[in-house]
């Protein structure tokens, strides 16, 4: 067993076995343009055996949450287990769009990235061959996504503002996050 500190907070967790160590708050991003798009609303605290390290998906981040192309949604639904693992796998691809800013930063390869995803589909239990679709799908079609144009992926300042009026009991700080505003 393993204590560490991580936001301010002692965790004991096994590290040689995927976990998520804190459940944040994800949400439909109201304010956004696109229609499948979530915002975090709390931040999540994920360990990965495989990094060795946590990963932290903070407030304000945008994500589509495993995007399944509509032809292939009778395969796979867009609302199963697979969306939470695929978390730290969006904050992963985003990382590497911005690792050459953010000191300190390593860069971990998009082959790695992919493979964490697999960890966390197994770790929140998504069957065997989903968890090899939705692999090879990343695997062969996420290079876009890895390598692409940033884009917004943090939410800015007026929707944070929107949020924190429209759900006072959150108490949500907007600014939070604001490092990595693009």
């Amino acid at each position: 067993m393993l204590d560490a500190v991580i936001e301010d907070r002692t965790y004991r967790f096994n590290p040689l076995k995927d976990q998520i160590l804190k459940r944040g708050i994800i949400d439909t991003y109201s304010l956004s343009p696109k229609s499948n798009e979530w915002i975090v609303l709390d931040s999540y605290v994920f360990w990965s055996a495989r990094l060795m390290a946590p990963i932290i998906i903070p407030r304000w981040f945008v994500t589509d949450l495993a995007s399944v192309p509509k032809g292939l949604r009778w395969l796979i639904s867009v609302n199963e287990r697979h969306r939470l693992a695929s978390l730290p796998h969006d904050f992963g691809y985003w990382l590497n769009r911005v690792s050459d800013r953010i000191d300190g930063q390593p860069r971990v390869t998009k082959g790695v990235w992919d493979s964490v995803l697999k960890d966390f589909c197994k770790q929140q239990r998504v069957s065997r061959w989903k968890t090899w679709a939705i692999y090879t799908a990343v695997r062969l079609g996420g290079n876009t996504a890895y390598t692409g144009p940033q884009e917004l992926l943090f939410a800015p300042l007026k929707h944070r503002q929107w949020y924190q009026n429209t759900y006072p009991l959150y108490n949500l700080d907007h600014s939070v996050g604001e490092f990595a505003v693009l």
